[in-house]
């Protein structure tokens, strides 16, 4: 596959960056208190979600394509 190819992208690669990223929102948020911690979570549960549900899974590819 060429790396430019959308069907390349690997939802978990991209799930954990956005893990990362929502990690570090969550330790801005925690001396803001508990419900900025709950929507930087509910945020990251949304995107995360998103993300699963458009970029199609290396394997989903694979049994698509016949291999």
């Amino acid at each position: 596959m060429l790396e430019d190819d959308p069907a390349s992208r690997s939802t978990p690669g991209l799930v954990g960056n956005i893990s990362t990223i929502a990690t570090v929102g969550l330790a801005a948020a925690v001396p803001s208190g508990i419900p900025a911690v709950l929507r930087v979570w509910g945020v990251w549960a949304l995107v995360a979600g998103l993300v699963q549900l458009v970029v199609p899974c290396d394997a989903a590819v694979s049994a698509a394509s016949g291999r």
